[in-house]
Formats: C-alpha cells, sequence, structure tokens
C-alpha cells in the first residue's frame, strides 16, 4: 500500500505492470486496468488527506493510468465496456467533487497542480460518459488521435466538452499563421 514518493512505490508499479503484461483477455485487462486507475486514484485520495498535493508526475501517471482503461475497452465488445465505463465515470464524477473541495483551501502553485488533476479526472470522465453512449465514437477518437477535448478558442464555449465555433469563414483561429 506505497504511495507515491515512498521507497517501495516503484516496486510496486512494476509488479502491477507484470500482472498487465500477463493479462491477455480483452475483458480481463479492462478489468484490470480500472482497478489499478482506481489504486491510482486511491493513492491521491491518501495524499490529500495528509494534505499533501500530488506532484506532477503523480497527475501524469494517473492521466496514463486512466487513458489505458478507455484504450483496454477499445478491444472489449461494444454492449461490455458500457458497465466499466460507467463504473469509471462515477468514480471520476465522485473524485472531482471531492477534490475540487479540497482545491478551494489551497493558493498559487497547489492550486494549479490540484486544478490540474481536476481536468485530468473531467476529460477522462466525459470521454467515459461519451463512450457508454457511442462505443464507436469513443473508438475512433482514441484510434485517430482526435484530442479527447476540444481546444478552447477566444469566444468559445468554456464548458467542459463543447465544441469550439468555427471562425469567420469556416477556419478555426487555430487554422491561421500566428502573427509575429
Amino acid at each position: 500500500q506505497s504511495l507515491p514518493g515512498e521507497p517501495l512505490y516503484g516496486l510496486k508499479l512494476a509488479a502491477e505492470q507484470v500482472r498487465v503484461m500477463l493479462t491477455v483477455d480483452p475483458q480481463a485487462e479492462l478489468d484490470l486496468s480500472l482497478i489499478l486507475a482506481e489504486e491510482r486514484l486511491d493513492e491521491i485520495s491518501a495524499l490529500m488527506e495528509q494534505d499533501q498535493v500530488p506532484a506532477p508526475v503523480t497527475v501524469v501517471r494517473l492521466e496514463e493510468y486512466l487513458m489505458a482503461v478507455l484504450e483496454a475497452a477499445l478491444q472489449v465488445e461494444d454492449p461490455e465496456i458500457a458497465g466499466s465505463l460507467q463504473r469509471l465515470e462515477t468514480s471520476l464524477q465522485q473524485r472531482v467533487r471531492t477534490t475540487t473541495r479540497t482545491m478551494e483551501g489551497l493558493a498559487g502553485q497547489e492550486q494549479a497542480q490540484v486544478r490540474e488533476l481536476v481536468r485530468v479526472m473531467e476529460r477522462v470522465r466525459l470521454e467515459a460518459l461519451a463512450g457508454q453512449e457511442d462505443p464507436a465514437g469513443l473508438r475512433l477518437r482514441l484510434r485517430h488521435g482526435v484530442p479527447p477535448e476540444p481546444e478552447v478558442l477566444p469566444g468559445a464555449s468554456r464548458t467542459p466538452g463543447a465544441s469550439p465555433q468555427p471562425q469567420q469563414g469556416g477556419a478555426r483561429a487555430t487554422d491561421r499563421p500566428e502573427s509575429s
């Protein structure tokens, strides 16, 4: 039960990776990926309960594990992934609420680190939610590298999951060369 930054944590992660590599059944891989992602979430919760803000590397690791759940879902038949994605979405929704409340008492760099953690969890939560309704769309986005969240453009909605609005003439602001 070691936490990030503790001496045996690397060994714990290595043992988990061996388990992942030895798992060949797609549904078992999805289940294991979900368990490991929830373990990373539990570790972050434990750190925050000890008044420690997770280091950026811990947030990046969490994102990798959360994305592994979505990627494992690509290998499973559509009717079977909905339950796993719902479990992930529900867990992340709860964690986002709890973490957001914790963030209110922080300032400066610590608040920015926790804000990034919330952004990561919310982005993957929205993908899991969308994947429940449209597994084929989730597969398409992940296989073709379509970003799971739109770029926030000037004047565009800042609501998570909202699509950027095309600029005049149908071109997005990011399609134009930058001026020096």
